[in-house]
């Protein structure tokens, strides 16, 4: 069984899809983390971004989310996936904690 999680914007995401290779010997298999696609990725991905990208995935409206991390506002979480408003240490630790990830994907 194969499992693909993908987080940036969704032309990546397609572009991904395109080039995707099932391996069945995981003597082939590949750490993504190590892979050229996965660095140039990276570095195009903001931490707006992936904000927005979490929310999305996680069903949650820019209100939904503001008032889980602490009454932000809609506009507030908006400007942040806008890359418009700085996403302070604590929101980002809360939004590690929330979403389960590295608290580096939103700093």
């Amino acid at each position: 069984m194969a499992l693909l999680w993908c987080v940036g914007p969704y032309v990546n995401y397609q572009h991904l899809l395109q080039h995707i290779e099932i391996i069945e010997d995981e003597e082939e298999s590949v750490n993504i983390f190590e892979t050229n696609w996965y660095k140039q990725i990276s570095t195009t991905l903001t931490p707006g971004d992936a904000i927005k990208v979490y929310r999305e995935n996680h069903g949650l409206t820019p209100a939904e989310l503001g008032k889980k991390l602490g009454d932000l506002t809609a506009e507030e979480i908006t400007e942040m996936e806008c890359n418009k408003r700085r996403i302070h240490r604590e929101v980002a630790k809360k939004l590690s904690h929330l979403f389960e990830v590295p608290i580096e994907r939103f700093l």
